[in-house]
């Protein structure tokens, strides 16, 4: 029996989280949805999952994004790809593992459409429009796309890398692309 997010969470932690929620907002014109805002809770629970090796999280985190977004007219989920490099390096690609237990929620068919072909720097420390410029064509279609697909990524900050992909998927024939995200930076 799968978890749901309240069973994950001790009364405070939950009140923490409850004053976190985020919701649907725009990102560089795409739809977005994330559950909550990242800093506080949400922003630990997000650095434990992809550096302290506390993969657990996943389940806890793909239960919030089910319960925040309404996934009933989507047709595929599909994830922004780390390079291979930072996976290695990782040991996982947080957003892929988020895909596929989504994939599992909702019976949405998880699809690797996109991979990453170039490697960038972290972004961390890059503002908006150097984050824009990092990602551009650091994302090619592996496969064709049809109907409404979700992109799913464990935080979203400018929005540029999850625009990269979703354009690559509207390219590959998606309809429409939903970006699905654990946490979002706070909205200047």
């Amino acid at each position: 029996v799968e978890k749901g997010v309240d069973d994950y969470l001790c009364p405070d932690c939950r009140k923490e989280m409850d004053a976190l929620r985020a919701g649907q907002f725009s990102a560089m014109g795409f739809q977005a949805v994330s559950a909550y805002e990242y800093r506080g809770l949400a922003a630990s629970l997000v650095q434990r999952y992809k550096y302290s090796d506390d993969k657990w999280l996943c389940a806890f985190m793909a239960s919030a994004m089910a319960k925040a977004c309404d996934m009933t007219n989507a047709d595929v989920i599909c994830h922004v790809p780390l390079h291979d490099k930072r996976r290695k390096s990782r040991g996982f690609d947080q957003a892929e593992e988020l895909a596929k237990r989504l994939s599992g929620l909702t019976g949405k068919p998880f699809v690797r459409a996109i991979k990453r072909v170039r490697h960038t720097p972290t972004q961390t420390k890059l503002s908006a429009a150097e984050r824009r410029e990092n990602v551009r064509g650091a994302f090619e279609s592996v496969c064709p796309i049809s109907g409404r697909a979700v992109l799913v990524d464990d935080v979203l900050t400018t929005g540029a890398t999850a625009a990269e992909c979703a354009g690559v998927l509207l390219k590959s024939g998606a309809q429409s692309v939903v970006i699905l995200t654990f946490a979002r930076a706070a909205q200047e």
